[in-house]
C-alpha cells in the first residue's frame, strides 16, 4: 500500500508546466508588435467543424523580469486565485505576479534564484500547505529551491548540484510518496537528475541517468501504473522513457531505457488528458512534417499507446494544456519562440484537431495554463523574453461543449463553496443514462472520480483527508454527450 502512494503528489495543483506534471494551461490571444485592439481579434481562426469559435479577450501584457523564459501558475497568496511565477533568466530572479481574481497581475515581488534560471516548477516540497518553487539555474549547474512561508513570500534559495547545463525541471512524485521532489534535463551532460525529498523540503536522494542524446524537455509520471514515478525526456534524437525500478525498500532505484518515435526532433512535452479518462497521456511538439503536435494515449497498462499526429499550423515550441473550450477533457496550447505565434489544439475523445492559430509579434519562450478569472475555463499566460513581460489572453466566458447545451435533467452542485474540509456533490442523472464524475485539480489531474448509474445523489469529497492543498478544483458531470462544469474552492 506504501509503494501506491508512490504517485499521489504527481497528482497535485503544484505540478504545473513547466513542466508539468504539471501540469498546468489555457489561452490566447496576443496583439501584434506595436499595435492595440479594442476588442477581441482573432488571427488566421480555422476552428473545427460544426464547433463554435472559441472567443478570448483583448491580450494584456504585464512586467515579470528581463529575460522571462518560464512561467507557472499557483496559487501562491491562497486567496483562491491563480498568480504567476515568472523565471528571469537575464537577471537570475524569479518574479511573483499577483493575479487579482479577474487575470489581471497588478504587483510583483522578485526573488533571487541563482545565475540564469532558465525553467521552474512548483509543488510542496516541505508538504506545510505552501507552493514551493523549483528552479533550473543552467548557468550555475544546479537547481535553486525557494520555499514559500504563508504570508512571507519566499525564503532564499537553497542550491542542489544538478548534470552539467540544467535545461529544464519537473514535479516527480517521490520516493515511495513520501513528498514531491523534482527532476533536471541537463542539456550540457546528456543526463538526467532526479531528486527524492523526505518532507522536510530538503533533497536527500539523488539519482543521474545519461540519455542517449541532448535533452530539451522532461516530464514525470507513473506511467505504467506501478506507484514508481518514471520520467521521460525530448532530446535531440526522439523521446526516451525512463522507467523506476526498486530492490527492497532501501533508498535505491534505477532507470531503464526505452523509446518512442517522432515525425521530427521534439522540442518540448506536456502531459494532459485529451479524452477525460483519468489517465495521463503525452504530448510533444516538433518541426518535423512543417511543424507536428503529437499525442500518446495513457491507460495504466503500458507506457503510452500509438502516436497520433496532427499539424499544428505553425512551428511550435513550448507546450502547455488545460480545458479551454470548457467540455471537460484537455486540450493544447503550442506556441513559437520565433514567431510568436499560437496555435490551439482541442482535445476531444483523446484526439487532437487544430482549431485556430493566433499570430502575435513577440516570441513566446514559454507557456502556461489555467483559470485566471474563474470562469471555469483555461486561460494562456506566456513569457516574453524580449520585452520581459507576461501576456495573458483570458478565454471566453462559455461553459459545457460549444454547440451542445447542458441536457435538461442533468445537475450538479456543490457545496458549501469555498470548502475547508468536505465537499458535498449534490447531482442528478437522467433515467436511462449512465454519468461519470471528475474532479480535477488546475493542472488537470484527476483527484476524484466516480461512474454513476441514472438517479440523484450525494457523494462526499473530502480533499483534506486525501491530503489536497488549498487550491481551486473542477468537479464535471458527463452524460450522454453532456456536461456540466462547476469551480470548487478550497481553503486552509
Amino acid at each position: 500500500m506504501q509503494m501506491r502512494r508512490y504517485s499521489r503528489f504527481i497528482r497535485r495543483r503544484f505540478a504545473v508546466d513547466p513542466s508539468r506534471p504539471g501540469l498546468a494551461t489555457a489561452w490566447r490571444r496576443f496583439a501584434l508588435l506595436g499595435l492595440s485592439f479594442a476588442a477581441a481579434a482573432v488571427i488566421d481562426a480555422t476552428s473545427a467543424a460544426g464547433a463554435q469559435a472559441l472567443t478570448f479577450t483583448s491580450p494584456e501584457r504585464w512586467p515579470a523580469g528581463p529575460g522571462a523564459r518560464a512561467v507557472a501558475l499557483a496559487d501562491v497568496d491562497a486567496d483562491g486565485d491563480l498568480d504567476a511565477i515568472v523565471a528571469n533568466g537575464a537577471v537570475g530572479t524569479v518574479t511573483v505576479i499577483s493575479n487579482d481574481g479577474t487575470g489581471r497581475f497588478l504587483s510583483r515581488t522578485a526573488y533571487a534564484a541563482g545565475d540564469a534560471p532558465v525553467a521552474l516548477a512548483v509543488a510542496d516540497f516541505n508538504l506545510d500547505g505552501d507552493p514551493d518553487i523549483v528552479a533550473a539555474d543552467s548557468a550555475g549547474n544546479r537547481a535553486a529551491v525557494l520555499l514559500g512561508e504563508t504570508g512571507a513570500g519566499f525564503a532564499a534559495p537553497a542550491f542542489y548540484s544538478t548534470g552539467f547545463g540544467p535545461c529544464a525541471v519537473a514535479i516527480s512524485s517521490g520516493f515511495y510518496g513520501v513528498a514531491p521532489g523534482f527532476v533536471t534535463a541537463n542539456a550540457g551532460a546528456s543526463s538526467v537528475s532526479a531528486f527524492e525529498s523526505d518532507g522536510s523540503g530538503v533533497p536527500v536522494f539523488r539519482t543521474d541517468r545519461a540519455v542517449a542524446a541532448v535533452p530539451r524537455d522532461v516530464v514525470a509520471v507513473d506511467y505504467n501504473a506501478d506507484g514508481l514515478g518514471d520520467i521521460v525526456v525530448a532530446t535531440a534524437d526522439g523521446i526516451a522513457l525512463l522507467t523506476a525500478q526498486y530492490e527492497f525498500y532501501d533508498r535505491y532505484f534505477y532507470f531503464l531505457n526505452d523509446a518512442l518515435a517522432t515525425p521530427g526532433a521534439p522540442s518540448r512535452l506536456v502531459l494532459t488528458d485529451l479524452g477525460a479518462s483519468g489517465w495521463n497521456d503525452l504530448a510533444a511538439s516538433s518541426a518535423g512534417a512543417g511543424g507536428t503536435v503529437s499525442a500518446w494515449p495513457g491507460d495504466g497498462q503500458t507506457p503510452f499507446g500509438p502516436r497520433a499526429d496532427v499539424g499544428a499550423g505553425i512551428e511550435p515550441g513550448a507546450l502547455a494544456s488545460g480545458d479551454v473550450d470548457g467540455d471537460g477533457d484537455f486540450d493544447i496550447v503550442a506556441v513559437s519562440a520565433g514567431t510568436g505565434a499560437i496555435a490551439v489544439l482541442l482535445g476531444g475523445g483523446g484526439a487532437l484537431s487544430l482549431d485556430q492559430v493566433i499570430s502575435t509579434g513577440e516570441g513566446i519562450a514559454a507557456v502556461a495554463a489555467g483559470d485566471l478569472d474563474g470562469n471555469g475555463l483555461a486561460d494562456i499566460v506566456g513569457a516574453l523574453p524580449e520585452s520581459g513581460r507576461i501576456v495573458v489572453l483570458r478565454a471566453g466566458d462559455v461553459l459545457g461543449v460549444p454547440g451542445a447545451p447542458i441536457e435538461r435533467g442533468l445537475s450538479l452542485d456543490a457545496g458549501p463553496n469555498p470548502a475547508r474540509r468536505a465537499v458535498t456533490l449534490n447531482l442528478a442523472v437522467p433515467g436511462g443514462r449512465s454519468a461519470r464524475l471528475l474532479v480535477t485539480d488546475v493542472s488537470g489531474r484527476t483527484v476524484f472520480r466516480r461512474d454513476l448509474a441514472a438517479g440523484e445523489r450525494s457523494l462526499a469529497w473530502e480533499p483534506v483527508r486525501e491530503g489536497r492543498p488549498a487550491g481551486v478544483y473542477f468537479a464535471s458531470l458527463e452524460s450522454g454527450g453532456s456536461k456540466i462544469v462547476r469551480r470548487i474552492v478550497v481553503v486552509e
